[in-house]
């Protein structure tokens, strides 16, 4: 347990369920989830029940009545990703921990999954799947869906002893602020939402964790025909998947269709040329080598009686696979290079070649100015010249923002800087004073991060996925000036003047008024009007007294009201 910590501390954990026709495994599920040894009055459940037709729902509410943490909501859409999405949006964790109908997690599950958040610095856990059967065919499945030759190298179902970071884990517990970063579960995705979502994941910077006491069990599919039914469905989608997440790939997925497809063309053939006769049996009895050997050493000793079961579920797993890899093929192959569309109309600024070409000028008009900067950096301030800070990019993406070096090295405190700060070092001050400390900003537009004009780029905990205002602004690359940024010239000296809590205030009052700005910019952007800001930009640099004057009065004009954190506008 969670020795000498108060457990009014720890995080509130919402476990999420979504099940649909689960009346035969239900019950043990809930019952592991329901006698966590993590403390009941920080942890709630909620089923999203997708309109099961068995006595799924009847079973939910008789543990209801015992339980009143455990909560049973209605999932119309009756898929899993559109069950997490509803049952995600109702839940008040600081952490999700999602759990199956079909799956009967540990005792200290919960504690295991919180206790690795907590200390070793990821944001999804989850852990290896023991699959288990009840029918001696339902062991075989079992065995295979764990095995190497079964299902590839994927580490929750073939890794049980090691502790690693890896690309995707089964009933993961994520940290609530990565799951509002990466948005909610594709509803379009009947299978391999965890896939497709774990990719996501990964591509805004999270860290996924396999850990080796996070344990769960998985009851296995018992017969032949829903085997094949769920292998199937998980081919089709991955095609899906394919067209939105390339990247996502990897190469033994494209091992089963690729054989189906080669054994179909060269059955095909058969009547036109002998030589397919030859292809076609040298890939059967490649396969059917490969297969008996796995099936083999898959088996324990003690279960060879069940051999003879054991290659013809392995071809029931990798037939189905590719066969509904080439079904998903053909029905979606409209669908390549579809893009969703923008929820709000978004204009376009300076073209990306003029920016590369401004930025190159730019970055050699400013070496003197970067060189004397840098030699003050290293003569006053013992550590690295260049500051390297995560930052959120167009579509959420994470990028490293290069700057100047302007605090020391070794300080603790908020994010967000003022006038005055004690962490800022002399030169620092200098160089925040002149802008000169985001002239290698410049380097990140010609990497493509970010644009010379747009809105400037936050740091992933001020930034929530969620908000449809970030929704829009994350539509186009972040940049190193922009109207608003203008209009706030003299910031760090605005929050200087704060009372209280600084940032608090940056969050609920100044935050708020940058998004709107920023939208508003967005929606009117032309090349005209970024050229207009650069120039502006330029002006208030030389002369910085003309933004303080126009920011205060079009603060004060839009009745933001600063009381708690109360600013005196006379000293802006």
């Amino acid at each position: 347990m969670f020795v000498g910590r108060n457990t009014d501390n720890l995080p509130f954990v919402s476990v999420v369920m979504p099940v649909r026709n689960e009346a035969t495994f239900i019950s043990r599920s809930l019952e592991a989830v329901l006698a966590q040894d993590y403390p009941s009055e920080r942890m709630e459940v909620i089923v999203a029940d997708g309109m099961s037709t068995d006595a799924t729902r009847e079973i939910v509410q008789s543990f209801q009545n015992r339980h009143p943490e455990l909560k049973l909501i209605s999932n119309p859409g009756q898929i899993v990703p559109t069950g997490l999405n509803l049952a995600i949006a109702q839940s008040q964790g600081e952490v999700i921990v999602r759990v199956d109908g079909h799956c009967e997690i540990a005792g200290d599950y919960v504690r295991s999954c919180i206790e690795h958040l907590l200390n070793d610095g990821v944001d999804g856990v989850g852990g290896p799947l023991e699959t288990i059967g009840k029918t001696p065919l339902a062991r075989v499945i079992a065995t295979a869906m764990s095995s190497v030759f079964g299902v590839g190298g994927a580490a929750f179902r073939t890794t049980t002893k090691r502790t690693m970071l890896t690309d995707t884990v089964a009933f993961p517990a994520y940290t609530r602020s990565i799951i509002k970063r990466a948005g909610p579960f594709d509803e379009e995705l009947v299978r391999n939402q965890d896939d497709e979502y774990n990719y996501r994941l990964r591509k805004i910077g999270a860290r996924i964790l396999l850990a080796a006491d996070v344990r769960c069990r998985y009851y296995s599919r018992s017969s032949l025909s829903s085997l094949g039914r769920q292998y199937f469905q998980y081919g089709y989608w991955k095609v899906r998947v394919l067209q939105k997440h390339p990247g996502q790939m990897q190469p033994r997925q494209f091992v089963p269709p690729l054989f189906v497809s080669a054994c179909l063309l060269f059955l095909l053939l058969l009547p036109f040329t002998p030589i397919a006769g030859y292809f076609l049996g040298a890939a059967l009895g490649s396969y059917a080598v490969a297969n008996i050997t796995a099936s083999i050493l898959s088996l324990r000793k003690n279960t060879y009686r069940l051999l003879p079961l054991m290659p013809v579920v392995f071809a029931t797993l990798h037939v189905a696979y590719g066969l509904g890899f080439l079904t998903g093929l053909a029905k979606l192959r409209k669908r390549w290079g579809e893009k969703p569309l923008p929820a709000l109309s978004i204009k376009s600024g300076m073209t990306r070649w003029v920016e590369v070409l401004l930025s190159a000028l730019g970055l050699m008009v400013s070496i003197p100015l970067l060189t004397l900067g840098s030699i003050g950096i290293a003569l006053t301030s013992p550590g690295p010249v260049i500051f390297r800070q995560r930052r959120v990019g167009r579509n959420g993406q994470l990028f490293i923002l290069y700057k100047l070096r302007t605090m020391r090295t070794a300080h603790d405190g908020p994010q967000v800087t003022t006038r005055g700060d004690q962490r800022i070092t002399r030169i620092g001050a200098i160089l925040r004073r002149t802008k000169v400390d985001e002239l290698p900003e410049l380097w990140n537009v010609l990497k493509g991060d970010m644009s010379l004009v747009g809105p400037r780029p936050e740091v992933p905990r001020y930034v929530d996925l969620e908000d449809d205002r970030w929704r829009l602004v994350l539509q186009s690359r972040p940049g190193i000036t922009d109207p608003v940024t203008v209009r706030l010239r003299n910031e760090e000296a605005l929050l200087a003047d704060v009372k209280g809590d600084r940032e608090d205030f940056y969050i609920k009052r100044l935050q708020p008024f940058k998004l709107q700005g920023y939208i508003e910019y967005l929606q009117h952007r032309s090349w005209w009007t970024d050229l207009s800001v650069l120039c502006r930009t330029l002006v208030v640099v030389v002369w910085p007294s003309q933004s303080s004057k126009e920011f205060t009065h079009e603060f004060e004009s839009d009745s933001i009201r600063l009381s708690s954190g109360s600013v005196h506008s006379s000293n802006l």
